[in-house]
């Protein structure tokens, strides 16, 4: 189909007949019809029409009589018809028949086409015929289609795209809008508008994203806007809209730890102590510079472990200095560290006793000394400390330095015939121990009970019935100090009984069990295990103990004794080792234990 321009066109040409005349030879006649458009009305989105038939008679330059009545008819769109009839003259060649204008609306995208039909009749001939042709207007442009100085721009509030109107009149008016994210309909940021639409004439808005745009992509650096501009005549009348896609990128940035505090639990006098103190970790971010981006991964390493709360406490603390580092992804991928102030945790163990002596002075035996020895944790000289014996009910301050023990007390007016059990008391801020001896008669050769009915050798006789000898014995030149007198079992363990009241026994247990709770500076079971000697044991007395581990595989493994429970006869003990054992073993605690006997 043609486009019509400002010159007619031919649109149509149709053969309708024969025609003859005196001394002309016989003639083919055509119909045809042609058509224009005058300048178009871009603001109305119209255009003037203009359309013409003529007959075209094969041949040039004679004159032709018709000398018959013809009829003619013309109609196109957007123009009034005519038709009528008519005697004439013809040349040969063309003669135009009728001309007629008018004017053709455009749809909303500018675009139009006509229709034109021409009829002409010469009865006498016996020619009649009609024609029909088709054409399209150039389309009128009616959206506006901006051009846009950049398709990427950073969402810091200073960046901005410069948008060229070029309308296709200079009455336009327009509406800008953007969609972003969740966002539609958005106007923030363009710039310059006049009550929600650009005034007619301005050739340029300019968009500049602000910051707050950022927080539509929290899990990405960049996004994609859509731009929409919207053409208005100056009426307000909508005339359609055009869309630009530009990427809209996050400034760069790097997140901020702003804080990690440190607040401790379980402290003494303020300190921090081995295997007693935790710490509660909580950490603050700077997010205002994140641009709307949160948190997407959060740990914390301390004292080897990793923690994945916030806040968080920690498990009971090794002795050292630590410190706590901080670990963060952001949901678009971006990462930060930082690391604490430190803290110092002292070491710690509990109250020893190394050695505990009593001792009758040779020149007063009434008089006895005790001696005590043994170590307890200074906690950077914050720990507390009771250092104690008791003897024949009579309990007494040890004098001793602080922490590292070793000091005396003095008792009096002990009988001399009788033996008895010391115990010393060792104590700190946390737990105590206590150890007991045996402070024996005064020595004699011989000695009788009072009764009458027993004897001893050595000491005094405290017992009727019975025979004490507390002298190394030989018989026939063989040593007999401390002769095994009874052997039994009880509860799994097997026994021998001493005549000195020494009771040793003996016990295997199997125990299946991997080593990889750290503490201090190795590693245990992660569960107390424990054990109950049997009641042939002295109450309130400790024995001593030892134990070995025998493993079904190469490994350092070794016992800890955690505490004794004089009252239940309980031994409580943990399997160590100074490396990880993430394997579980099969193994055998082997104990050996040396007591008093009842």
């Amino acid at each position: 189909m043609a486009t019509l321009t400002t010159s007619y066109q031919l649109i149509a040409s149709k053969y309708i007949g024969e025609v003859s005349g005196s001394g002309v030879a016989t003639k083919s006649v055509y119909l045809r019809v042609y058509a224009k458009h005058g300048t178009q009305d871009i603001v109305n989105n119209k255009s003037p029409v203009s359309y013409k038939s003529t007959l075209y008679v094969e041949g040039s330059g004679t004159y032709f009589y018709t000398g018959a009545t013809t009829t003619k008819s013309l109609s196109g769109t957007g123009a009034a018809a005519t038709s009528g009839s008519a005697v004439g003259n013809y040349n040969l060649g063309e003669t135009t028949l009728s001309e007629i204008s008018g004017t053709v609306s455009h749809n909303s995208a500018g675009a139009a086409s006509i229709s034109v039909t021409a009829g002409w009749t010469s009865t006498p001939w016996g020619i009649s015929g009609s024609v029909t042709g088709t054409a399209t207007l150039p389309t009128i442009p009616r959206v506006t289609k901006p051009t846009f100085s950049k398709t990427s721009c950073t969402m810091n509030g200073s960046d901005s795209i410069t948008i060229t109107m070029n309308p296709a009149s200079g009455t336009f008016i327009h509406k800008i809008r953007y969609a972003f994210g969740s966002l539609t309909q958005k106007a923030e940021g363009i710039t310059p508008m006049v009550a929600d639409f650009t005034m007619p004439g301005y050739a340029e808005a300019k968009f500049t994203p602000p910051v707050s745009l950022c927080s539509q992509i929290p899990n990405s650096m960049s996004g994609t806007c859509t731009i929409t501009c919207y053409t208005y005549t100056a009426e307000g009348k909508l005339i359609g809209s055009y869309d630009q896609k530009v990427t809209l990128n996050v400034p760069t940035y790097t997140p901020k730890i702003s804080s990690i505090t440190l607040n401790g639990n379980a402290l003494r006098d303020g300190a921090y102590v081995q295997g007693k103190s935790t710490v509660t970790v909580n950490t603050t971010f700077d997010t205002q510079n994140w641009y709307g981006a949160t948190i997407k991964s959060y740990y914390a390493t301390l004292d080897g472990k990793t923690y994945t709360g916030n806040p968080f406490t920690s498990s009971v603390l090794s002795s050292g200095s630590k410190t706590v580092t901080v670990n963060i992804t952001d949901s678009r991928g971006k990462t930060a560290q930082k690391t604490s102030s430190s803290i110092t945790v002292y070491a710690y163990a509990k109250p020893n006793i190394t050695e505990f002596t009593l001792t009758r002075d040779e020149n007063t035996p009434t008089t006895v000394v005790a001696t005590v020895k043994g170590n307890i944790a200074s906690i950077g000289e914050k720990n507390g400390q009771l250092v104690e014996v008791t003897l024949n009910g009579v309990t007494k301050p040890v004098q001793t330095s602080k922490y590292t023990i070793n000091g005396t007390t003095t008792f009096t007016d002990v009988p001399t015939d009788s033996s008895f059990s010391g115990t010393a008391y060792l104590a700190d801020y946390y737990t105590s121990t206590t150890k007991t001896v045996v402070l024996p008669t005064v020595d004699v050769t011989m000695d009788f009970h009072h009764s009458g009915k027993g004897v001893a050798f050595g000491k005094v006789a405290e017992k009727e019935d019975l025979l004490d000898i507390d002298w190394d014995v030989k018989i026939k030149g063989n040593p007999l100090n401390n002769f095994e007198f009874w052997q039994g079992s009880n509860i799994g363990w097997t026994f021998k009984k001493y005549v000195s009241g020494e009771i040793e026994a003996y016990r295997s247990v199997s125990n299946n069990t991997s080593v990889q709770t750290a503490y201090g500076n190795g590693y245990y079971n992660g569960a107390v295990l424990s054990i109950n000697l049997p009641p042939d044991f002295l109450d309130n007395a400790f024995p001593v103990i030892n134990a070995t581990v025998q493993s079904t595989q190469a490994q350092i493994l070794d016992v800890s004794i955690a505490s004794y429970n004089q009252a239940e006869r309980k031994i409580s003990y943990y399997i160590t080792s100074p490396a990880k054992q993430a394997t579980t073993y099969q193994m055998w605690v082997h104990f050996r234990v040396v007591g008093r006997w009842k």
